[in-house]
């Protein structure tokens, strides 16, 4: 058990404003103590600019939050009303009526759902530690409970417990002084550093005072690392005392990043968490500009080079601009998601090189994504009965078939039209379906990818590599949404695109159930197709290992396989 100061640590039920008013005619505090609440100017200031125009109202400031939200200017120009209001102890922290809800900040939520009351929540893990202990899971569906989710600069944020004056210290000015000016030092340390780099993502989770008398701990000089730190016994007072500091009070300690956790776990994390603020390169709206570009109702840009096609709109979320509505204005489209082919935008040469390039690397099994959690007898049913979900042949173009001219000039194209440069795609997979074979319906979102670099596939663009005999049509099961037994069936030809998004419009990172698809088996002939899917955020230059990210975390056991780790997050023994 660690404990401090004289290792006879008393808990007092009155507060920190009580401590410090009781002190406080006797202090010269570097930040000022008079009454301004008539005489001072009105000031805008922070921690070295001040600048004063008219008289203010100490009070009115206060009630307006401003002892929280501008400690700075109000602890040096209004110390008595600040005081009074007891805001000094919850400087650089939440509010309980201000902690943000789920999902409130730049589309980031908890996703994680509770079979059981009794289950963990998000937070609940979080708390425990799990945001380090298993980021593979935590980071993707805990996201929010993780600290990922908050804007880069946020000035208010939850960092454990509200701070006190010490019980030791409450004769002594000095002190209190110096607490006052570590709890000023932690709100910049976290405001400017912890929640304003993206490197220091990992650690906000844990850098949490959690003790009350933390940073009247750090005024005594405890987060100083003993010099003979490496030579003392485990179960040294100072030892002891210096690591408590570094677990349980790291923001006054202002160590969060050294002595949290370790730097190449911090690294691999980091490299995992999706910069959904800057990163995403569709916002709301942004869907439906690029397939009304598409079509034609609004320009591309002088700039863009766009390569010539005939669109077809199958299906659109609303009447073009000019729509009568009567049988003088009949429609050839439904009202759903955007679904459209664009013919002719390949050409011949094109199609027929890259169903060279797939044969040259050669066609294999596609499997599904959810194969791998599946049992040896759903393995077996998947590839060797007519019970199977997906029976074509596939192969990606990567390395040399991605750096083809021919390739790199069918993906130039893919861009020009969809404004989505090449590094958002996936490779292209390349397609083979031989009489007989199909793809029951299914839905290019993934569940995971979301909360992955690259967020979500955005849109899929299938290319139509040949004309196929009979059958092989792209059949979008219910375009309506609503069970209506609506589908519209696509029937391939060569060097068209067909073009629909996987998520809304509104929400880039949602799924639009609008556009579950299957492939229709092929019935005469051979069918050749490529995909390609575009992501919310950059696909190709992801930097996440996630093999490494979901091995944080597990450890080996004696039979060899690995297991989760005990948590290692130091506990307060409290």
């Amino acid at each position: 058990m660690i404990v401090k100061r004289s290792f006879q640590r008393k808990r007092l039920l009155f507060s920190s404003l009580f401590l410090l008013n009781q002190t406080f005619s006797s202090l010269n505090f570097v930040l000022a103590a008079e009454d301004t609440t008539v005489e001072e100017q009105s000031c805008t200031a922070s921690k070295d600019i001040e600048v004063c125009e008219a008289p203010i109202d100490c009070d009115t400031k206060v009630e307006n939050g401003e002892c929280n939200s501008n400690p700075y200017l109000m602890l040096k120009h209004c110390m008595t009303e600040c005081l009074d209001d007891g805001d000094l102890a919850t400087i650089g922290y939440f509010q309980e009526s201000d902690v943000i809800s789920e999902g409130d900040s730049i589309g980031c939520f908890d996703t994680r759902l509770s079979e059981d009351e009794e289950d963990a929540t998000c937070e609940d893990l979080a708390m425990n530690g799990d945001c380090v202990n298993n980021p593979g899971f935590m980071l993707f569906y805990c996201a929010n409970s993780c600290m990922v989710c908050y804007e880069p600069g946020t000035k208010t944020f939850p960092i454990g417990d509200p701070q006190e004056i010490h019980p030791d210290d409450i004769d002594n000015p000095e002190i209190i002084q110096k607490t006052i000016d570590i709890i000023l030092k932690t709100f910049t340390y976290m405001s400017t550093q912890i929640m304003n780099q993206q490197s220091s993502i990992p650690f906000r989770s844990l850098c949490r005072n959690n003790d009350e008398f933390c940073s009247s701990l750090a005024a005594t000089n405890l987060c100083i690392k003993p010099e003979n730190y490496d030579e003392l016994p485990d179960d040294d007072p100072e030892r002891e005392t210096y690591e408590y500091m570094m677990s349980e009070c790291a923001p006054a300690c202002q160590s969060c990043e050294t002595s949290l956790i370790d730097l190449e776990v911090a690294k691999i994390m980091s490299d995992c968490i999706p910069d959904t603020r800057h990163g995403n390169i569709f916002g709301p709206g942004d869907l439906n500009r690029m397939f009304e570009r598409i079509v034609g109702e609004l320009e591309f840009g002088e700039d863009k080079i766009v390569p010539d096609y005939k669109a077809n709109i199958h299906s659109r979320p609303t009447h073009p601009p000019g729509f009568k509505g009567n049988d003088d204005d009949p429609t050839e489209y439904v009202l759903g998601p955007w679904v459209v082919t664009l013919e002719n935008i390949l050409t011949d040469e094109e199609c027929d090189r890259l169903v060279q390039l797939g044969g040259s690397r050669g066609y294999i099994r596609s499997e599904l994504e959810e194969e791998k959690d599946y049992d040896e007898e759903q393995l077996r049913i998947e590839k060797e009965t007519e019970d199977a979900y997906r029976t074509s042949t596939n192969t990606w173009c990567e390395e040399e078939c991605w750096r083809d001219p021919v390739t790199q000039r069918v993906l130039q194209k893919i861009s020009n039209v969809t404004g989505v440069p090449d590094s958002f795609s996936e490779y292209l997979q390349l397609l083979s379906y031989v009489p007989g074979q199909y793809y029951k319906e299914h839905h290019d979102y993934v569940e995971d990818q979301p909360y992955q670099n690259p967020g979500p596939r955005m849109i899929t663009f299938f290319l139509y590599l040949n004309d196929v005999t009979e059958g092989g049509s792209t059949r979008l099961t219910d375009i309506t949404g609503d069970d209506g037994g609506i589908f519209l069936d696509i029937q391939p030809k060569k060097g068209m695109a067909l073009l629909w998004p996987s998520v809304l419009d509104e929400d880039p990172s949602a799924m639009d159930d609008r556009t579950y698809h299957e492939a229709l088996a092929v019935l005469k002939g051979r069918k050749y197709g490529a995909n390609a899917w575009l992501h919310l955020r950059q696909y190709k230059s992801d930097p996440c290992d996630y093999d490494a990210l979901n091995e944080i975390g597990l450890e080996e056991n004696d039979e060899g396989d690995f297991e989760e780790k005990e948590n290692e997050i130091v506990e307060n023994d409290e």
